[in-house]
């Protein structure tokens, strides 16, 4: 499955919704979006409750995007998978813990 991703300018910021795959085959149109959606001011909200697949490179580019809107006063606020698998997948690995610090 193809990772899609749809972004929706709010008035308080913007969201960002991902389905499907967020792995390395799709790193750089997701790097692309998130790059165009940086600039600005409000919310980030990232919408992660549909995405089936996530690998190192998405958890990169996760953290390069909370340290980018940090230095910047924005707050990252994530919505993450359903998936149990990939609920466990990201608290073994520590990353969800670490994104949220």
């Amino acid at each position: 499955m193809k990772g899609e991703l749809s972004v929706k300018k709010l008035k308080s910021g913007v969201q960002i919704k991902v389905k499907g795959e967020l792995t390395v085959q799709h790193a750089h149109e997701f790097k692309q979006k998130l790059t165009e959606t940086l600039p600005g001011e409000g919310s980030f909200l990232l919408s992660l409750r549909e995405v089936s697949a996530i690998d190192v490179s998405a958890f990169q580019l996760l953290m390069a995007l909370k340290q980018s809107l940090k230095a910047n006063g924005r707050q990252l606020t994530i919505s993450w998978p359903e998936s149990e698998t990939l609920q466990n997948l990201l608290a073994k690995t520590g990353f969800k813990q670490a994104i949220l610090q």
